[in-house]
C-alpha cells in the first residue's frame, strides 16, 4: 500500500461518515467530493442495514431510491445517505448541494434519465 493509496482510503471513509455537510461547503466543492465518492464505490444489489434495529433507515433509503427511479428528485441531509444511495444507483445517480437562507445545506438527489434507444 503507498501513502497515496491510504490517503484514498482515509478519504473514502471519511466521506462515508460524513455527516451533515459544512456551512463552508459550496456545491462545486461538493461535486468534487461527490465524483470522487461515485468514482470508489461499488454497486450492490443487497439492501444496507438488514438488522431490525435499522429498519426505519433502510426503509427510508429504500423509500428515497423509489422516489427517484419514478423521475422525482428527493432530498436527504447526510452524505452517508448519499453514500448508501450509490450502492445501488451508481452510474445515474445525481446530486446537488442545496443552501436555502436559515437552513442547513442539504441535498437534492435524482437520477439521470434513460436514453431512449
Amino acid at each position: 500500500m503507498t501513502i497515496s493509496d491510504d490517503n484514498e482510503r482515509r478519504r473514502m471513509h471519511m466521506l462515508a461518515g460524513m455527516g451533515k455537510p459544512s456551512p463552508n461547503l459550496t456545491d462545486p466543492q461538493w461535486q468534487l467530493e461527490f465524483q470522487f465518492l461515485k468514482s470508489h464505490i461499488v454497486s450492490s444489489k443487497t439492501v444496507p442495514c438488514q438488522n431490525a434495529e435499522y429498519q426505519s433507515y433502510r426503509d427510508f433509503i429504500e423509500d428515497t431510491l423509489s422516489w427517484i427511479r419514478r423521475g422525482h428528485t428527493a432530498y436527504v441531509f447526510f452524505a452517508y445517505q448519499i453514500y448508501d444511495l450509490l450502492l445501488f444507483e451508481r452510474d445515474r445517480l445525481y446530486t446537488r448541494l442545496i443552501r436555502d437562507e436559515g437552513i442547513y445545506p442539504y441535498f437534492g438527489v435524482w437520477l439521470q434519465k434513460e436514453r431512449r434507444k
